[in-house]
């Protein structure tokens, strides 16, 4: 029967080389995520300063693609006004998540600050 120290302490030298592997990986995955939100922002900003309140305002019907049920669940119509929030309002949820799950990892996601609720 082998000692469990030792047992122990080589489970513990391999899980802190994976954590540091996963943090690395991390790391470079955030690099990439970064690079891919700022040129889809780019792409969104320049859109946003050439469009005018009544491009804004521009109705879209639901797509004819939609079934009976999705059809009723989009609504008559939506500007694209309502379009590019939604869109923005569902990358602001997704951002947060991130940076919840870098944060469990003691890596600094973009949406953390200093302060806490309870400081």
């Amino acid at each position: 029967m082998r000692d469990p120290e030792i047992i122990l302490s080589t489970l513990f030298r391999g899980w802190e080389r994976s954590q540091r592997h996963l943090v690395h990986a991390i790391a470079y995955l955030s690099k990439e995520l970064v690079s891919a939100f700022e040129s889809t922002w780019t792409m969104i900003a320049r859109a946003l300063d050439r469009w005018t309140i009544v491009d804004l305002g521009r109705v879209f019907p639901p797509p004819l693609s939609l079934s009976e049920a999705d059809r009723e669940a989009f609504g008559e119509e939506r500007t694209l006004h309502w379009i590019v929030w939604h869109v923005h309002e569902h990358e602001l949820h997704h951002g947060g998540e991130l940076s919840l799950a870098l944060g469990s990892l003691d890596v600094q996601g973009s949406m953390t600050t200093h302060r806490t609720l309870y400081s």
